[in-house]
């Protein structure tokens, strides 16, 4: 097996990051984007290999047609599935230990991941949806986005608990980009909503404080649904943000800020 390039922080960002609980908000947050990204371009990779292989128009979605050609629908999945076969087998010649998933990662190993591993495990999901031999994304998505998170918490000696936490975020940017993708419309601008509310989030559970931070999540998430039930879904972020300049009023350091 060969070993990674090992990536590490300078001593004194290091020190400043594992002296501030913070901080392990902010590696999170671009856990987040860098996770966000990659899902992003794992979907657009798919689509291109859509188009590629089944003979889709620009922008066209395979889930869409209603008729495909019969000869690309039995040769594509099938030549697909035959490389992938020989590919893994060389891959195993390569690495021969198995790769580590996010769950097994935390549990067994400190969450320690190989970031080379998971991307194998995301090319492979690719190209297997890309051939018409799946259609799910999401062990891709959660695998490289873990991995990213895993390999910067190494970059930083994270301790033990703060490295698998850091990898729990990284598997949640990979669930959320995949649930997102498909019910929101992308733009620009498609982060400002979700990053205000975020930013609700912490402020309102105490800035460094990441226990608060996810009473406080579990408490906006209560109030929006109750909102949107019993006032309507317009009123859900008024109500929140509502009840939080009125909670800051009375704690401006936040549920477990320290003042």
């Amino acid at each position: 097996m060969i070993a990674e390039a090992r990536l590490e922080i300078p001593r004194r960002l290091r020190a400043i990051v594992r002296a501030r609980e913070s901080s392990l908000i902010l590696l999170a947050a671009i856990v987040g984007v860098l996770g966000g990204a990659v899902v992003a371009g794992m979907g657009i990779g798919v689509d291109i290999l859509h188009e590629v292989f089944f003979n889709l128009a620009p922008g066209e979605r395979l889930s869409g047609r209603l008729s495909l050609d019969p000869w690309l629908a039995v040769l594509v999945p099938l030549s697909g599935g035959i490389l992938f076969g020989i590919a893994s087998e060389v891959i195993a010649r390569w690495r021969p230990e198995r790769e580590v998933d996010p769950i097994e990662a935390n549990a067994l190993h400190g969450g320690r991941m190989s970031l080379i591993g998971s991307m194998i495990v995301a090319a492979q999901t690719m190209w297997s949806s890309g051939v018409g031999a799946s259609v799910g994304l999401e062990a891709g998505y959660t695998q490289i986005a873990s991995g990213i998170a895993s390999r910067i918490g190494h970059a930083f000696r994270l301790r033990r608990g703060d490295l698998r936490i850091l990898v729990g975020c990284g598997a949640a940017a990979g669930i959320a980009g995949a649930l997102m993708a498909t019910s929101y419309p992308w733009s620009p601008s498609v982060g400002e909503t979700f990053g205000l509310i975020a930013f609700v989030v912490v402020a309102l559970g105490g800035f460094g404080s990441v226990l608060g931070s996810l009473y406080a999540g579990l408490i906006i998430g209560l109030i929006q649904a109750a909102s949107a039930f019993w006032l309507g879904a317009i009123y859900k972020d008024i109500v929140v943000y509502g009840l939080f300049v009125a909670l800051l009023w009375l704690r401006p350091q936040g549920l477990m800020g320290k003042a």
